[in-house]
């Protein structure tokens, strides 16, 4: 049986680099920002959207593969990377910010 405790950590992990490329994209693009208003109501409420889409479709396509050998540690590499994930999103979104806002 396939550990969906994991699964949703590593579908999780790969939703923070999403939103931050969400975030950034619709800062540089107004037509993006625009059709996220438009389609969603708020551009915020859109990228949410997005994000919960993508999760599950991450989570299904993993659900998907192939069973392989659970390791011992699996639950704790998969949230040591959901961790790493956060922090070098927020470092990027902090970066881009004080680049645009002070450096440009």
């Amino acid at each position: 049986m396939k550990n969906w405790t994991r699964i949703s950590v590593w579908s999780a992990a790969w939703t923070f680099p999403l939103l931050t490329i969400l975030v950034i994209w619709t800062d540089q693009a107004v037509w993006l920002k625009n059709w996220l208003t438009g389609t969603f109501g708020h551009h915020w409420v859109g990228k949410g959207m997005l994000a919960v889409a993508f999760f599950a479709v991450v989570t299904i396509f993993l659900q998907l593969l192939p069973e392989r050998n659970e390791e011992k540690n699996a639950i704790v590499r998969a949230t040591l990377m959901l961790v790493w994930m956060t922090i070098v999103s927020s470092l990027v979104l902090v970066l881009y910010y004080v680049f645009e806002n002070f450096l440009a």
